[in-house]
């Protein structure tokens, strides 16, 4: 695990890492305080060099290894304080700019959706149904309307499906088997990472998607490794250059963008989710539609049931009108973002390809119009992201797969760098 290569590599001499009477371990302890010529640890110069997911890492070692243990009040204390810190929120939605701390994936937001959805099913039983807490008695209650609560059950049951099929299906991670994200669960943390964070540290399941991504990765490395090799013997210019992700070590398929929170390439990229916990790519993003569907709908059930109740009460239920008020607004941001991805589907554009069109070649001809290649009419774009092949990312061109040369391939020119304080 990170610790022990941690340990291992600031106790090197020694047989074993001491601690001091306070319980500092003095090794790792000494080394994440020593300070340069300026007076500044290695958590200030990632400060100063604005580099929050290394801060973020130094952090939880200064806290593991320096500081005093805190107590159970202390960690629920700095844990409020991340929850009211924007710092801590741009570092959990992965909009830092720079790879998250090894191990750590933003999925506070995810805790944050699941945790609604069930409290709103709870809710929906409870007070225009009556079972459970049992919060609405007599006249108030829905009972007649057996119709519309057996359509909120499917529909609240369908999010759930589909929001397990979104988090467990591989997205199409190339390389998916890499153990750099490593398991930390039995490590000390600081409270907020211990709570809202966790790593998906045994990759995906072996199944069908999986044993393709390891055949597309192999065949993908050995192209990048003939390509490293030429280099030697003649560079290619810009316009023949192809797109190349080093920290993958693959050439880059069409559509394809190294994530920088799964800190893997993924094909037909879309974006990275934190409210549903993963990466939305092209085998996946199909569970991510359905699912703000099946949101939207379970929705649509809440409120007319929350309208219908609050006309039906005697005397008007602040708390039902203030609660059900809240749990319908969350109607607006996901309908916003299920009308957004129809959009998309039907022209078969992925959210990454939409933001940053200018930035890839193949969307446009010679005379600098936009066109889209994979566009290949509503009915055939539907079937296709429902049923995903090689076809989503490969443009034929004599039975070989093209890859056409862009800006794109330039945000892993530097990868190392970007990493280091």
């Amino acid at each position: 695990s990170r610790d022990r290569s941690f340990e291992r590599a600031s106790s090197v001499g020694s047989k074993a890492t001491p601690r001091s009477g306070n319980g500092t371990c003095f090794y790792p302890g000494k080394l994440l305080s020593m300070k340069d010529k300026e007076e500044k640890t290695p958590r200030d110069l990632a400060v100063k060099k604005k580099k929050v997911g290394c801060e973020m890492l130094l952090l939880e070692y200064e806290e593991q290894y320096v500081l005093p243990k805190r107590g159970l009040l202390s960690r629920a204390g700095r844990t409020c304080r991340d929850l009211f810190s924007l710092r801590s929120w741009k570092a959990w939605m992965g909009m830092t700019g720079h790879d998250l701390p090894i191990g750590q994936s933003p999925t506070f937001p995810f805790y944050w959706m699941t945790t609604h959805i069930l409290l709103g099913g709870i809710f929906y039983a409870s007070v225009f149904v009556g079972l459970g807490f049992g919060l609405s008695v007599g006249d108030d209650l829905l009972l007649d309307k057996l119709g519309l609560h057996l359509f909120f059950l499917v529909a609240w049951s369908a999010a759930w499906a589909n929001l397990y099929n979104v988090y467990k299906t591989n997205p199409g991670v190339l390389d998916a088997t890499r153990r750099d994200v490593v398991d930390n669960s039995s490590s000390p943390t600081n409270a907020t990472c211990q709570l809202l964070c966790c790593s998906r540290s045994v990759g995906y399941p072996k199944d069908k998607v999986s044993a393709e991504m390891d055949a597309v990765t192999a065949e993908l490395r050995s192209r990048y490794d003939d390509i490293i090799e030429s280099f030697s013997r003649d560079f290619p210019s810009q316009e023949k250059r192809v797109p190349l992700c080093h920290t993958c070590r693959i050439v880059k398929p069409l559509r394809s963008k190294h994530c920088r929170v799964a800190r893997r390439c993924v094909l037909v990229f879309d974006h990275h989710c934190p409210f549903v916990g993963t990466t939305i790519g092209l085998y996946n993003y199909i569970y991510f539609y359905l699912f703000l569907v099946s949101f939207c709908l379970m929705e649509a059930g809440f409120i007319t049931a929350w309208i219908m109740f609050l006309k039906r009460s005697k005397e008007f239920p602040k708390g039902t009108f203030l609660m059900g008020g809240y749990f319908a607004m969350y109607l607006i941001p996901v309908g916003f973002m299920a009308f957004y991805h129809t959009t998309l589907l039907l022209n078969n554009v992925t959210t990454n390809e939409q933001m940053n069109a200018r930035k890839y070649r193949y969307f446009w001809d010679e005379g600098g119009r936009f066109r889209n290649p994979f566009n290949q009419g509503k009915v055939r774009n539907i079937l296709q992201r429902c049923s995903p092949d090689r076809s989503s990312y490969e443009l034929s061109s004599g039975g070989d797969m093209e890859l056409i040369s862009g800006r794109e391939g330039d945000e892993e020119r530097q990868p190392m760098l970007s990493n280091v304080v």
